[in-house]
């Protein structure tokens, strides 16, 4: 597969195809030595070249561009079915101007790839959520599909460049349709429905009897090559072919750095980054199949020093292929030697067969990439499943793909990972809370409404916040503690004072002034207000219950501002007759409650290990203050009697 794909990934490049062969063997040589997973084939990559190099652009008027312009990656990248009609990809500068910005490229790619495998920074794809990369791939998927149709239909079309440059290029495609080469495109759509009716009819039942699918990508390239040669299709039906691929191997060569441009930055960052990600990913999972371990960081060494050293060789930055890969397992190759034998091979090629496939006509090549994306345009299936598990990363798919097809590939993936980004802070500072109950029977306790046979504990509240406390969410765990509880403590507070003017206003006499009466209504006992006001035809504000437990367990972390929140949120409890006890809190939320001055405020006899804990204690004071309430009634009853 690596002499088909390699010649047809460099095509969508716009590349020399001998290029492609080049990155299909040197890359592979090296992740023999340095790579951790044993099944994963390196080589051409082409979903990433579709990122970086497939906005491709036509020839402008002024000839090659200069070293100095101050252009995009993008602008460099020209037709490659515009040569002259004797195409020797040697000697036009054109061509030479693709290589040497494929090369450093390269170079680039894998310097920032090898210094992030030495500092360990293999972590950060994590924060790459697959949502966001299968949105990324979608859109990619969309632009490579899109560049491909012009050498499906034969025709040229101007280069586009910057912002809406794929809406502008279906424009232009629109614009020239009547150019259509109907010899190349009856040749692209034969490929075509072969190249898919093998992939998904005849291969699933060829693997029933032989390990190995059929090599249909390679017999397309063949049946190509002597077609066309027999025919003089470029000749008799101006259908573009391949051209010149010289033969042997070459002489390492230091990458010419003098054609990268600042604003080139992004695009060789955004390369270095979603390439090992994608590929690590697939790492993992041939890892987990086969139970070992992938080190990140190391792929990230292997990755910088394959596309290091591949520079020097004419290649572009590499990756690995999920369909290589899969084949490289089906046929029994355990271990990179299989790599290793592939290689070889493609060495014989190099050195002697590649001067065959001068013929191939691009439009075989273009019909290999429409084929082999099929599985990547088939993301768009995830989206409805995405919207029924989380809107949030649907969204985040949406924005992603949108961004990269509708503006740019380096602009999508900044707007997928901007609002990745937002949507964990909305998702944080705004996290699910709930009133917990017993399990009848049990001493267990969920959402009341989550299950049928459960049932709240009279006289307190059990209150969960499906969240951190920190400075973002601060706020609004304590609305939703109030609000959840039903037991809002500043209103509460509020209503008594203003009763509490009331009723001095009322009871108010010559010899006692309002002010008077105030300052007496203030030193009573909650209960003393109660018979007070009802006294005066005034309904004292009870409240309804006398503990608030907060189940801590799913408090990840708590900083400065959490703290003030939560003694806060307990002093207002207090205010009102209301005790608050935490349950479960993790160790670095009781050490950060101890550095901090919490416990100036607080007692340490606030804190249980457990839910059902607190709740005993708060029954225990519950009857406490109950037996005590009695004692009160029955001496003050004795005191009537007496009197």
């Amino acid at each position: 597969m690596h002499i088909p794909q390699g010649m047809a990934y460099a095509f969508l490049a716009e590349l020399p195809p001998y290029l492609g062969l080049y990155t299909s063997f040197f890359p592979p040589l090296i992740y023999f030595f340095f790579g951790t997973s044993r099944q994963i084939s390196m080589g051409t990559f082409g979903d990433r070249l579709a990122a970086d190099w497939q906005s491709g652009q036509e020839e402008p008027a002024g000839g090659c561009y200069a070293a100095g312009d101050n252009v995009t990656a993008e602008a460099f990248i020209v037709n490659a079915t515009s040569m002259a009609a004797d195409q020797s990809w040697g000697s036009d500068p054109l061509i030479r101007s693709r290589v040497s910005l494929a090369c450093a490229t390269c170079l680039c790619v894998g310097l920032i790839q090898l210094l992030m495998g030495i500092l360990r920074l293999g972590f950060l794809t994590r924060y790459l959520s697959d949502p966001l990369i299968s949105g990324f791939t979608m859109g990619v998927a969309v632009h490579v599909f899109s560049s491909q149709i012009k050498y499906v239909l034969g025709i040229s079309v101007p280069g586009r460049n910057g912002l809406a440059s794929l809406p502008l290029h279906y424009y232009d495609l629109a614009c020239n349709i009547g150019q259509t080469n109907f010899v190349t495109l009856g040749i692209a759509a034969v490929a075509v429905v072969i190249l898919y009716v093998t992939k998904e009819f005849v291969n699933p039942r060829v693997r029933k009897k032989i390990k190995a699918p059929l090599p249909t990508e390679l017999i397309i390239v063949t049946l190509g090559t002597v077609i066309s040669y027999a025919f003089d299709l470029k000749k008799n039906y101006n259908v573009k072919i391949v051209g010149t691929i010289p033969t042997g191997i070459p002489p390492p060569e230091f990458p010419d750095l003098s054609v990268l441009q600042p604003s080139m930055a992004v695009e060789i960052i955004t390369v270095a980054i979603i390439a090992f990600s994608v590929c690590v990913s697939l790492a993992k999972i041939f890892g987990k199949k086969y139970n070992y371990e992938v080190a990140p960081s190391q792929e990230l060494i292997a990755y910088g020093i394959c596309n290091t050293v591949g520079a020097f060789f004419h290649c572009w930055p590499a990756g690995s292929s999920l369909s290589r890969s899969a084949v490289q397992d089906s046929m029994g190759g355990k271990t990179q030697v299989a790599a290793l034998v592939s290689s070889t091979l493609l060495l014989l090629v190099l050195l002697f067969v590649g001067k065959y496939f001068e013929t191939v006509p691009n439009c075989c090549l273009s019909a290999i990439i429409l084929v082999a994306i099929k599985g990547m345009l088939e993301q768009v299936k995830e989206a409805p499943i995405l919207w029924r598990l989380s809107p949030y990363d649907f969204w985040t798919w949406i924005v992603t793909c949108l961004g990269v097809v509708l503006l740019s590939v380096d602009y999508g993936l900044i707007m997928g990972l901007a609002f990745s980004v937002f949507s964990i802070i909305v998702r944080t500072q705004s996290p699910t809370s709930s009133i917990l109950g017993r399990i009848t029977g049990t001493d267990l306790y969920k959402n009341v409404h989550a299950y049928d046979d459960i049932e709240e504990v009279a006289g307190l509240k059990i209150f969960r916040f499906e969240g951190s406390l920190y400075f973002a969410c601060a706020e609004n765990f304590r609305e939703s503690l109030y609000r959840k509880t039903g037991v809002n403590p500043r209103r509460i507070v509020q209503q008594r004072r203003r009763l509490g003017e009331k009723y001095a206003r009322v009871t108010a006499t010559s010899d006692a002034s309002t002010a008077t009466v105030k300052r007496t209504f203030t030193r009573m006992s909650e209960s003393e207000k109660a018979e007070a006001a009802k006294a005066v035809g005034l309904d004292w504000p009870r409240v309804p219950v006398q503990h608030v437990i907060l189940d801590a367990s799913t408090w990840g972390y708590i900083d400065y501002v959490g703290v003030r929140a939560l003694s806060q949120a307990i002093q207002e409890y207090r205010d009102i007759g209301v005790a608050v006890y935490i349950a479960n809190p993790k160790c670095g939320i009781r050490a950060c409650l101890e550095r901090s001055d919490f416990y100036e405020k607080n007692r340490y006899d606030i804190i249980y290990v457990s839910v059902h804990d607190a709740v005993l204690a708060a029954q225990f004071d519950q009857r406490a203050a109950l037996r005590k309430s009695e004692q009160q009634l029955l001496s003050a009853s004795s005191a009537a009697i007496k009197v």
